[in-house]
């Protein structure tokens, strides 16, 4: 029988590390012995992860994300070219202020790379290695309900709470009659369990959602930028599903979008311009807004009076003519809960089954099939640069994974079980000849939705489905894919 029962819930950097597979665990070992080979090196388990200091120097930091380790050292990222080792500046979060450059380690060739960028570190401070340690850190999975017992994840009821803005910006906006106190939603994933599976439920909310669900405070910065960018002549605003979008004659000028409390203003200016000024971050590794880079977080009047200042920059660097003298529009919006613009498409619910996009399907008729979204992928070899044992770089033949268009569509374990007989192998062609798949159908998809499974089949998939495959193999069949 079905039970739904929502949960929120925080692991630790244990938890994450016990749940995680064998191999997660043998490169966090390798790590771990690596870093410790530094002389007067100490290490440090946190909730969020495991610390590598030399006294107040904060060398290194390793955490769990998913099926990888994620590395941080004290590096730079402009040092190193992206297109080899791929790493990711996160000097924008407290936590990994101090070691901002992020690698995520798994295989082979990405540990050597690890090796190497740990001994650049090593020089830069000009600090020793002792003998490599061969401690093992292994540490034998367990479920989670003891992790929640042990403390090592924190279940928390979903929560509102009540956010009351402190300085009211002077400008002269309507009033909503409903927002003296704005109630946010907690979206973080939850918990559902479907005949003793796990489903992860996730809430992505447009743009103009977070703008409906936002306090007035941040109402009135975006009354103020939205007004000035439009107050030039032939600048249009264009609003999508993740940001707003500001253009003249088709050239970026910038972007708004909310994030969490703030709004935040994306400007088509050169950072350069600007190298002391710490209110501002770059934004141009994101393909979304490479073209307006230099974005600022709007929190408080002084720096909606720093934005205004940048907006006049953007005027005299694209020659932005000033238009007619008028009134300054009211863009605020009336707050909506979250059923309500659920119901308007504005905030979409999404299932997670290892697979973030694979849409939510929870009916009971092959028929219901609504929203389907999958990828799938042609492996294709090329070269790259990598790194020998001699930490010499050099070429070598790699598999990638190139992403393939085509009509797709999915079909649920337990229609495959009740259509088919033991050992049948169930094939893209033969679905579609015993009609459970239209005939325009190019890739498929299984997913498992409840219900008995009681046959060993062999199934010839599209896509990988990791829970799909647990249970086929459990029953005795394979489960392979083949584009």
């Amino acid at each position: 029988m079905s039970r739904d029962v929502p949960i929120t819930y925080r692991k630790s950097f244990l938890a994450k590390y016990i749940l995680s597979d064998d191999r997660v665990k043998e490169v966090y070992t390798i790590l771990k012995n690596r870093l410790l080979q530094i002389e007067g090196m100490k290490s440090r388990i946190s909730w969020f992860y495991d610390a590598f200091n030399i006294g107040r120097l904060n060398f290194a930091k390793l955490s769990i994300r998913g099926k990888y380790v994620a590395l941080y050292l004290n590096l730079d990222t402009k040092d190193y070219p992206e297109n080899i080792y791929h790493q990711e500046d996160v000097s924008d979060r407290r936590r990994y202020k101090d070691t901002s450059f992020k690698i995520h380690v798994k295989s082979n060739r990405t540990i050597k790379y690890a090796f190497k960028l740990i001994d650049d570190c090593i020089n830069k401070f000009s600090l020793t290695k002792g003998a490599l340690p061969n401690e093992d850190y292994y540490l034998k999975y367990e479920d989670e309900e003891p992790l929640v017992k042990r403390g090592l994840i924190e279940i928390v009821e979903p929560t509102r709470y009540t956010y009351r803005p402190k300085v009211q910006i002077p400008v002269d906006t309507k009033v909503r009659e409903d927002d003296d106190y704005l109630f946010e939603e907690n979206n973080n994933l939850q918990v559902i369990f479907v005949d003793g599976s796990k489903v992860f439920i996730k809430e992505r909310k447009s743009f103009e959602a977070k703008l409906i669900q936002s306090s007035k405070e941040t109402q009135n910065y975006y009354n103020v930028i939205k007004n000035r960018l439009l107050s030039f002549t032939k600048v249009k605003s264009k609003i999508s599903w993740k940001y707003e979008s500001f253009t003249i004659n088709k050239v970026k000028l910038a972007k708004l979008q909310i994030r969490g409390r703030f709004l935040v203003l994306y400007l088509a200016l050169d950072l350069k311009k600007y190298p002391k000024e710490r209110r501002l971050e770059d934004s141009s590794k994101y393909d979304l807004f490479k073209d307006t880079p230099v974005t600022l977080r709007i929190k408080d009047d002084t720096r909606l009076e720093f934005a205004l200042d940048l907006i006049e920059d953007l005027r005299r660097r694209f020659l932005l003519e000033e238009g007619f003298l008028k009134e300054d529009h009211d863009y605020s919006k009336v707050f909506e809960n979250d059923e309500e613009l659920k119901n308007k498409g504005l905030i979409k619910v999404y299932a997670k089954f290892g697979d973030p996009d694979v849409p939510m399907i929870m009916q009971k008729n092959q028929d219901d099939k609504k929203n389907i979204n999958f990828n799938v992928y042609k492996e294709v070899s090329e070269y790259v640069l990598s790194i020998d044992e001699n930490n010499e770089f050099k070429e070598v033949e790699q598999i990638i994974k190139v992403p393939l268009n085509g009509v797709k569509d999915v079909i649920y374990l337990d229609v495959l079980n009740d259509n088919f007989t033991e050992d049948d192998v169930i094939t893209l062609n033969l679905l579609k000849e015993r009609k459970l798949l239209p005939q325009n159908v190019d890739f498929y998809k299984v997913i498992y939705r409840g219900g008995n499974i009681t046959k060993k089949l062999h199934i010839i998939s599209s896509a990988q489905s990791t829970i799909v495959e647990k249970i086929v193999t459990d029953f005795g069949g394979t489960f392979t894919i083949k584009v």
